[in-house]
C-alpha cells in the first residue's frame, strides 16, 4: 500500500468511527413509555455533544492568548504544542458541563401528561458524552500524525455534512417532480462547486509568490450577510434585504476584515525577515499592495458566490438546507487533501510536520522562502483555514517537508516566523 493510500486509510477508518458513534443510543436513558417524544430523541447518541466542546475549546484558548502574556508568547512558537495540549483539557472539561446542563435538560423535558417517559442516569449520561469527546480528540490526534489532512478540520466538517446530507436528499426527493424548483436547489451548487475549484486553481497557478491566501476576509461577509438579511427582513421590514446586506457586507465588513487578518504592518515585519536587503517602507509598500490586491479578488468571488446565494433563495419557497458555505467549505477540504495526497507521494520519505502557523499572512511568506532555500513543502490546510481566518484556530497550517530537510526548514521557519516582542 502506497503512503498516500496508507494516510487516506486512516482519515477514513476514524470517519467511519465517528459516523458509528452517531448510531449508538446514548447510554443512561430507560424509555418507560412509546411516544412521538421518543422518535424525536433518535439523535440523542453518545455523539450528542459532537465536536462543540472542541471547537469551543480552542476558540477560548485562542481568545485568552490575546490578553494572557504567557500564552501570547505560545501563539506563534512553531507546534504550539502547549496550547493545543491546553484546549484539549479544556475541551473535556467543557464537554462534562455542557453533557451535565444537556443531561439535566433532558430529565426535565422527558415528560408526558406530567409523567415521566424516560428514566435518565445523569451520571451515565455524563461520562458518555465526556467519553465521547475524548474519542472524538483521539482520532483527530490520529489523522494528524498519520492520516490525510487536519484531524480536527476532517472531522467537522465530515460531521456538518453528515447533519446536511440526509435533508439535502429529502429536498431532492421532494422536489424530483418539479423540475424547476429542483434546478433552483442543484443548480448553484454546480455553480458554486465551478467557482470554488477553478478560482482556485486559477489563482494557485498564476498568482505571484508569496501572496495573501484567499479569501483574505475568510468567509465573515458571506456569513454575515445572512444574518443581516434575515434581521433586515423579519426586524426592520427592508425591501430587498439580501441586496442591501450584501452590499454592506463586500464595501465594509470585507475590506476591514482583510486588513484586521493581514495588516501591512505586520506583513512587512516578516518581509523583512524573510528578505533583510527589503527596506522596511519597500516592504510596506508591497504588503499593502498584496493586500489591495487579495482585497479586490476576495469581493469579487464572494459577490458572485452571494448573488448565486440571492438567487437560489429568490426561487426557492424555503432555504436549502445544504448551504453555499457548507458546499465552499467541503470543496476547499477536498482541494487540501487532494494537494496533500500529491505532496505525500512525490516525496521520497513520509513527510513531517515541522510547524503549525495561524497567521495566513505568514504563509505565503514563510513558503517563498522555503523554496528559494531549494526545500519543497506543502502547507497542509491552507485553503480551509483561509475560510475561517481568526475564527478556525482548531485547523492550523501545518507546514510539512521531507524528513531529510526537517532540521534545515524548521531552523529557515525559526528565522522568519519565531515571535519578536510585541508581535502577535
Amino acid at each position: 500500500m502506497s503512503r498516500p493510500l496508507r494516510a487516506a486509510a486512516v482519515t477514513v477508518m476514524s470517519c467511519l468511527v465517528v459516523l458509528l458513534m452517531h448510531t449508538i443510543p446514548m447510554p443512561g436513558i430507560v424509555w418507560l413509555a412509546d411516544t412521538e417524544l421518543h422518535t424525536a430523541a433518535e439523535p440523542w447518541t453518545v455523539a450528542l455533544l459532537g465536536l462543540g466542546p472542541i471547537v469551543s475549546a480552542f476558540v477560548v484558548v485562542e481568545l485568552l492568548s490575546l490578553v494572557v502574556p504567557g500564552l501570547s508568547r505560545l501563539r506563534h512558537a512553531g507546534t504550539r504544542r502547549a496550547m493545543i495540549w491546553l484546549a484539549i483539557a479544556l475541551s473535556v472539561v467543557l464537554s462534562a458541563v455542557q453533557g451535565l446542563q444537556v443531561t439535566s435538560w433532558l430529565a426535565q423535558s422527558l415528560q408526558f401528561s406530567g409523567e415521566p417517559i424516560a428514566e435518565v442516569n445523569v451520571a451515565v449520561v455524563l461520562c458518555s458524552a465526556t467519553a465521547a469527546t475524548a474519542l472524538l480528540v483521539a482520532l483527530a490526534r490520529w489523522i494528524d500524525r498519520d492520516g490525510l489532512g487536519n484531524g480536527f478540520a476532517v472531522l467537522t466538517v465530515f460531521v456538518a455534512l453528515m447533519e446536511v446530507l440526509p435533508y439535502t436528499l429529502q429536498d431532492i426527493l421532494r422536489l424530483k417532480d418539479t423540475a424547476p424548483d429542483l434546478i433552483a436547489l442543484l443548480l448553484p451548487v454546480l455553480v458554486v462547486l465551478a467557482l470554488t475549484i477553478g478560482s482556485t486553481l486559477l489563482v494557485d497557478r498564476w498568482s505571484a509568490p508569496g501572496r495573501l491566501p484567499l479569501p483574505s476576509s475568510g468567509l465573515l461577509p458571506m456569513a454575515g450577510a445572512s444574518s443581516l438579511a434575515f434581521v433586515m427582513m423579519t426586524q426592520l421590514d427592508i425591501a430587498s434585504p439580501r441586496l442591501l446586506a450584501c452590499l454592506a457586507m463586500l464595501l465594509v465588513v470585507l475590506p476591514l476584515a482583510s486588513w484586521l487578518f493581514n495588516q501591512p504592518r505586520r506583513q512587512a515585519a516578516l518581509l523583512v525577515r524573510a528578505d533583510p536587503a527589503l527596506e522596511p517602507e519597500d516592504a510596506v509598500a508591497l504588503a499593502k499592495r498584496r493586500l489591495l490586491i487579495a482585497t479586490l479578488a476576495t469581493a469579487g468571488w464572494l459577490g458572485l458566490l452571494m448573488v448565486v446565494w440571492s438567487v437560489q433563495l429568490q426561487q426557492l419557497d424555503v432555504a436549502p438546507m445544504i448551504e453555499i458555505t457548507s458546499v465552499v467549505t467541503a470543496t476547499m477540504l477536498a482541494l487540501d487533501l487532494a494537494e496533500e495526497w500529491r505532496f505525500r507521494a512525490a516525496a521520497p520519505d513520509a513527510p513531517v510536520v515541522i510547524w503549525s502557523e495561524h497567521r495566513l499572512y505568514a504563509v505565503g511568506i514563510a513558503a517563498q522562502r522555503l523554496e528559494a532555500e531549494g526545500i519543497p513543502v506543502l502547507a497542509r490546510s491552507r485553503r480551509l483555514r483561509a475560510l475561517l481566518q481568526f475564527f478556525g484556530p482548531y485547523v492550523p497550517v501545518e507546514f510539512m517537508v521531507a524528513p531529510g530537510d526537517a532540521a534545515r526548514a524548521a531552523a529557515c521557519l525559526e528565522a522568519v516566523l519565531a515571535p519578536s516582542e510585541g508581535q502577535l
